[in-house]
């Protein structure tokens, strides 16, 4: 599909989820909920789509060596946020592997 009209071609400052959830308020519930607090440092992580077209395997040796890392690393705690199904027993493994 050609775009003809520059009208149509909106510029963001933001990142996505400014686009698609822009009144989203973090619950500060939620810390407690996770047993995290405001000491530590939160990583969010989303593990790779190994389902998808795109899914490049070296993502998936990358995805473990970094959360290795950050489960080694005093003050920092992980949150991993599995899109799908797919993408649970991958982030099971972590800790388990090399």
């Amino acid at each position: 599909m050609h775009c003809k009209s520059k009208e149509r071609i909106r510029k963001s400052q933001g990142i996505k989820e400014d686009v698609y959830a822009p009144e989203f308020k973090p619950d500060p519930a939620l810390l407690r909920q996770l047993n995290l607090s405001d000491s530590k440092i939160v990583v969010t992580v989303r593990p790779p789509a190994t389902e998808a077209h795109y899914h490049n395997p070296e993502s998936e040796t990358f995805f473990i060596q970094f959360m290795n890392r950050v489960c080694e690393t005093p003050g920092v705690k992980a949150v991993l946020l599995p899109a799908t199904k797919p993408r649970r027993p991958i982030s099971r493994r972590i800790g388990r592997s090399g």
